[in-house]
């Protein structure tokens, strides 16, 4: 924390330029895992899984911090059920006025339990899933000329088992491939705000998956 006051009070906010977001922690959440490592314990059966865990880069800062261990190797876990658990212990002792973001794959997506994170100030975009069952609600209005929200060709409330969450539909400029991207941000966040944030994920994800790994071979060495 000391750190990312340090950079921020320095003039280092890549986000600055977007107010709307000035209220909430940005992190790029994603897993990172070693198959077969030389340095993965084996389990009482000989068997090495993937070892690994949860790694959450500030969009606002640009430091990259170990979030959470997922497994050592000796047993098979999954990251979303251990995300949600680390964020569960984390509500407990944080002040609910404390917004917090996380950008992470469509592999977060529970849409049930990320309705109930909004009582703790706990906010997601992600990917929606192809296979995602949801009904239309109702159309968000928003500023189409805004030079954010360019790209955007529907701002839209979906349902899905009674539980209600943002879709930002937005094409590509340059490519003309659509995307859809899911989020529990309340309404007001411009749609294009959005899809910027993924797009953020997107474009780092090569640097961060190089530094993920030598950060991962320093903390198991």
């Amino acid at each position: 924390m000391e750190k990312l006051e340090h950079r921020v009070s320095q003039g280092i906010d890549y986000l600055k330029a977007f107010p709307e977001l000035d209220e909430y922690t940005i992190e790029a959440a994603d897993g990172h895992f070693i198959d077969h490592a030389c340095h993965t314990e084996k389990n009482s059966k000989g068997k090495v899984y993937a070892a690994g865990g949860i790694y959450a880069l500030n969009l606002r800062s640009g430091l990259l911090r170990f979030l959470c261990l997922v497994t050592n190797g000796t047993q098979r876990h999954q990251e979303i059920p251990v995300l949600r658990d680390h964020i569960e212990k984390q509500n407990k002792g944080n002040n609910s006025s404390q917004k917090h973001l996380y950008v992470y794959d469509k592999a977060v997506t529970d849409f049930v339990w990320w309705d109930r994170q909004k009582r703790h100030a706990n906010y997601m975009i992600s990917m929606l899933k192809e296979n995602s069952i949801a009904t239309l609600v109702e159309s968000i209005p928003f500023d189409s000329q805004h030079e954010i929200n360019t790209g955007v060709e529907a701002y839209s409330v979906y349902e899905n088992k009674g539980i209600k969450f943002n879709v930002v539909d937005y094409r590509d400029p340059q490519t003309g491939k659509l995307h859809r991207f899911v989020t529990t941000l309340p309404m007001t966040i411009n749609p294009g705000t959005i899809a910027m944030l993924y797009f953020k994920r997107w474009t780092i994800e090569k640097t961060f998956n190089n530094t993920k790994t030598r950060c991962s071979s320093f903390l198991t060495d």
